[in-house]
């Protein structure tokens, strides 16, 4: 199971994604492509190049997740533009938000 909090890393890869790639061809994307190491604990977002589906790749210490969200009608309505990604925007995502224009609190700070 995955967790998100505060302090989760996520990873959008802002190209088109193949979907027909399965664990190892995602992976092969997070090391080669966007510099990252897939094994590390982050969760890794991917697109279609239709927007209808998103996949989240994640390793959680003993094997790889890959989760995949399909739309039954429409399109995401934001394409990722970001390679960083806070858990709220994730959430707003895959919930067919706009990230760009969801309000959001600002971030405390520790004292």
């Amino acid at each position: 199971m995955i967790s998100l909090s505060a302090t989760s890393r996520i990873f959008a890869y802002t190209g088109v994604t193949d979907f027909r790639k399965g664990i190892d061809g995602l992976a092969s994307i997070c090391r080669k492509e966007m510099g990252q190491d897939p094994l590390g604990g982050s969760i890794f977002l991917f697109m279609n190049r239709s927007r209808q589906s998103i996949k989240l790749l994640a390793y959680d210490g003993q094997g790889f997740w890959v989760m995949q969200k399909r739309l039954s009608q429409g399109k995401f309505v934001t394409r990722v533009q970001t390679e960083n990604l806070l858990p709220r925007e994730l959430l707003t995502l895959l919930w067919n938000g706009h990230i760009s224009s969801a309000q959001y609190q600002e971030n405390w700070l520790p004292v």
